[in-house]
């Protein structure tokens, strides 16, 4: 989730289902009916990609729904939302467990996690 978009991947180790942008603004400081609708319209978002990948691909239901998010209070906003609208647990996915150079920041990984999933896609121990 990141401000303005979010990116819904569906991935199987280094295969890759679907990768698709969802246009919307979050606002975890926002009156929590219109954050709640906000994260419903996302949990909408991603039961459609789950219902997608589920009709093309004769792999089975999605297991987890890891979150990538730098703020905690989005995170427990979608959770909220998620429990009761999608058909899939969600995490919230720790970027610390990636093994980083010194001085790298939590917030500045999760900003470019897309970018460093990508580069990991090959490597068998990433996957």
């Amino acid at each position: 989730m990141h401000p303005g978009q979010s990116v819904i991947e569906i991935v199987d180790g280094p295969q890759v289902y679907l990768s698709r942008r969802v246009q919307q603004d979050y606002d975890a400081t926002a009156d929590p009916v219109v954050l709640e609708s906000q994260m419903e319209n996302l949990a909408l978002e991603v039961q459609r990609s789950l219902d997608y990948f589920e009709s093309q691909y004769a792999l089975g239901a999605a297991d987890q729904l890891a979150v990538i998010v730098d703020d905690r209070a989005l995170f427990d906003a979608f959770d909220a939302v998620a429990r009761t609208f999608l058909t899939v647990s969600s995490v919230r996915f720790d970027v610390m467990r990636l093994a980083t150079g010194s001085g790298v920041e939590p917030g500045r990984l999760e900003r470019g996690v897309t970018a460093v999933g990508a580069a990991m896609r090959g490597l068998r121990w990433a996957a």
